[in-house]
């Protein structure tokens, strides 16, 4: 019975998807995600050197920019080249194979493949609200769970398999550093500990401390808070974690179980409490905004909703009933992710870009706010500016896209 509702639930998600495969941006982190889309795309058509990504919001400057490990960037802009230039649809159908992926791992570190709690397991992963919107996003968090999920299975298989897990968990470590506390997570003995943190203090080092400074400004990494300004920022963080707690990680239904596994195995909830810490010490309390953040606790979060689940035992018709509720929640509260964009300038851009004649490596000025949406609809590299006048020409643009009436229009630079 679980095996049947986690697949009606996965056909009604792949028709979702399909709806929108096309559509470059969706939801409320169109930012973030063409910020990985527009290093994906120089990729696919500029660099295959994995250490030195470039990016299109570039202004006068050389485009490289370092941030956090590119592999999942790397993976993505290599494999549209290969298929034939950029499609907007493969970076999400390879982010949907990560995510899936991801959470086939972890269900088989806790359950037996194809037994009812690994379909449980399936369920909760994947229809949580955080997870059920981000299968639909380009974005590489299902990379980095599915490296460090890797690593805990491999390090419960056998002990040969330590150092490839250790491997495994450093990839995921660089390419999003917030999900270290998952070390705590995956780990299953003491020598783990001991043979993973001084590769990931190295990895950190050599990418984050060396290569990233050899450039120019390092690019999107992220930085741990001073003490002071973390501390200001406590009572907010806390509060919207419990609320993004209830709502994205448990759809509200889960909330019971949650609390029930917490208190039957406190150690994992003080390392819950430990892997919010840390998310926070990152992020601050912007994982109100880019819950994307909050994927560390996720997996903790939804480990205790498992073993509440476990020591509940109910029957299974009514675990197939809660799986139900649990994926019904999701689906009917946050379906609105998968259907417009919020730019309707997604179609208009590229065609202007096209008539006006601009070349595939000339320099464009986007006047739409400093973020690189408009710069990732034109696929041209260029500056973007806070919107003003259509006289915001940087040297060496060739022209400027502005908006009038939320409509997008360009002007050639004189």
């Amino acid at each position: 019975m679980n095996k049947k509702i986690f697949g009606l639930f996965l056909i009604l998600l792949l028709v979702l998807l399909g709806r929108t495969i096309e559509v470059p941006l969706l939801g409320s982190h169109q930012w973030r995600q063409a910020d990985t889309n527009s290093m994906s795309y120089s990729f696919c058509y500029e660099t295959k050197d994995i250490m030195r990504p470039l990016i299109l919001m570039r202004g006068s400057s050389d485009g490289i920019a370092i941030g956090e490990f590119p592999l999942y960037n790397w993976l993505t802009g290599m494999s549209c080249r290969v298929f034939g230039g950029w499609s907007e649809a493969l970076p999400k159908v390879i982010s949907f194979i990560f995510m899936l992926s991801s959470a086939m791992i972890w269900g088989l570190v806790f359950a037996n493949f194809g037994s009812p709690l690994f379909w449980a397991w399936m369920t909760l992963y994947c229809f949580s609200s955080l997870s059920f919107v981000f299968l639909n996003h380009a974005l590489p968090e299902g990379l980095a769970l599915l490296c460090i999920g890797l690593a805990a299975f491999l390090w419960r298989k056998s002990s040969r398999y330590d150092w490839l897990g250790t491997a495994f968990f450093c990839l995921g470590f660089l390419v999003r550093p917030y999900l270290v506390g998952l070390l705590f997570l995956s780990a299953r003995a003491r020598k783990h500990y001991l043979i993973t943190m001084p590769f990931v203090l190295l990895a950190y080092a050599f990418w984050y401390k060396y290569w990233a400074l050899q450039f120019h400004e390092p690019y999107f990494l992220v930085k741990s808070k001073p003490i002071m300004e973390a501390l200001k920022e406590l009572p907010y963080a806390v509060m919207m974690l419990f609320v993004h707690l209830a709502q994205l990680h448990l759809n509200w239904i889960a909330l019971p179980l949650f609390i029930y596994g917490a208190i039957k195995n406190q150690k994992l909830f003080g390392l819950w409490v430990l892997s919010a810490f840390i998310v926070f010490m990152a992020s601050g309390y912007h994982y109100d905004l880019h819950p994307y953040y909050l994927f560390a606790t996720l997996v903790f979060g939804l480990v205790l909703v498992f073993e509440g689940l476990q020591k509940w035992n109910p029957s299974a018709r009514v675990m197939a009933t809660f799986l139900f509720a649990f994926g019904m929640i999701a689906i009917t509260g946050r379906a609105y992710e998968f259907f417009a964009p919020q730019d309707k300038n997604w179609e208009s851009i590229p065609r202007l870009i096209a008539e006006a004649g601009i070349g595939s490596d000339e320099r464009i000025t986007t006047a739409d706010g400093k973020n690189p949406i408009w710069l990732y609809y034109a696929k041209r590299p260029g500056f973007a500016v806070e919107p003003g006048s259509v006289d915001v020409c940087e040297s060496p643009s060739v022209a400027v896209l502005y908006k009038e009436a939320n409509i997008a229009l360009l002007k050639k630079c004189p």
